[in-house]
């Protein structure tokens, strides 16, 4: 009975640090940052795939996509980094979107030249244009989804005559278009 009391009392002592123990996902001391919620589909939900694509990432609020190194298959799966837009200041307060096409959209400000700019990567390269100008007083803020018919959607915050403005785009595919939302006091 002596023996059986002091195994336990042994294992519980040993167990204690797992049950106690704050998980790494869950320790609130991390520096981690994010920019907005991330919404993602990952496709297929459930089994295996033998081909094709095996993980799509759509959505918005992409803070910064983790390195992953994935070799269940024997191949070496990797995250590839490139510039989208090699501008003065660019990148800041940043969204992206992927579209039906596979096509990446970046909405970034960049704060030298006070420009809301638009990057798009077709799969080979980047290609980057100035949206609007933000006059002379600073943009912020910027957000971006996408819709079923690849119309993309962004707003974001200025100053209008000493108020705080929020501001909506629409790119139909062709032009953008911007609408005053809403002003504060």
């Amino acid at each position: 009975m002596r023996t059986w009391l002091v195994t336990a009392v042994l294992l519980a002592v040993m167990a204690s640090p797992m049950l106690t123990q704050t998980s790494v996902l869950d320790d609130s001391g991390d520096n981690l940052r994010y920019s907005s919620p991330i919404q993602a589909t990952i496709s297929p939900t459930s089994g295996w795939t033998s081909g094709g694509e095996e993980i799509t990432i759509t959505g918005s609020g992409f803070s910064n996509l983790a390195f992953s190194n994935i070799t269940d298959d024997g191949i070496n799966h990797q995250w590839a980094d490139s510039t989208a837009d090699y501008t003065d200041q660019a990148g800041e307060w940043n969204s992206i979107v992927v579209d039906s096409n596979g096509h990446v959209h970046v909405v970034h400000i960049n704060g030298g030249n006070y420009q809301i700019r638009h990057s798009v990567y077709d799969g080979t390269s980047w290609n980057s244009a100035t949206i609007m100008n933000c006059g002379h007083t600073y943009c912020w803020d910027i957000d971006l989804v996408i819709d079923d018919n690849d119309e993309l959607h962004a707003a974001y915050t200025t100053y209008n005559t000493n108020y705080e403005t929020l501001v909506y785009l629409h790119y139909d595919g062709t032009s953008w278009s911007d609408t005053e939302v809403s002003v504060s006091a």
